[in-house]
């Protein structure tokens, strides 16, 4: 009982810190203190599920091979080609990747991860990016350490091929 009461004090002051959503953390609000544990399903909406350390690993793991492809690209005297466009970071997808989304673009907004994530926009790539990154990175984990940080226009065009 005293978490119900709890709860509902913490949407009341929700509702009177954001006005615009008032009507949203009044009916959450309501929910709880009439009890409807049906509708309490609803009040996860506010909180989003955990990401695992691997996910939360796998995002920085594909930053940093974004931000090593930049970086190499800069220093490269003849790009042979290559565009900035190619080497991009676009995102995860809002749709089958959420949480990996949410969590790229809370590190921008930080302004962590600066040099992958000085894209203009929001990160959502609107397309799967999983299977491509995850053959990305197995391209550019075959590279030697130093390699990895400094690749040749051929490293790189190997690592964003499709």
């Amino acid at each position: 009982m005293m978490e119900r009461i709890q709860l509902s004090n913490q949407y009341l002051i929700l509702a009177r810190l954001y006005p615009d959503e008032a009507k949203y953390y009044d009916g959450l609000r309501q929910i709880v203190e009439s009890g409807y544990t049906l509708l309490y399903g609803e009040l996860n909406g506010t909180i989003s599920d955990e990401m695992s350390l691997g996910e939360c690993n796998y995002v920085y793991e594909v930053l940093d091979m974004f931000r090593f492809l930049k970086i190499s690209f800069r220093e490269l005297k003849d790009k042979e080609g290559l565009k900035p466009e190619d080497i991009q970071f676009p995102g995860f997808d809002g749709n089958n990747e959420a949480t990996m989304l949410r969590f790229a673009s809370f590190l921008k907004q930080q302004g962590k991860w600066e040099t992958p994530l000085d894209v203009p926009g929001d990160l959502n790539a609107h397309f799967p990016t999983t299977q491509r990154y995850r053959a990305m990175l197995r391209k550019w984990h075959s590279l030697s350490d130093e390699a990895k940080h400094y690749m040749t226009a051929a490293q790189i065009k190997e690592v964003i091929a499709r």
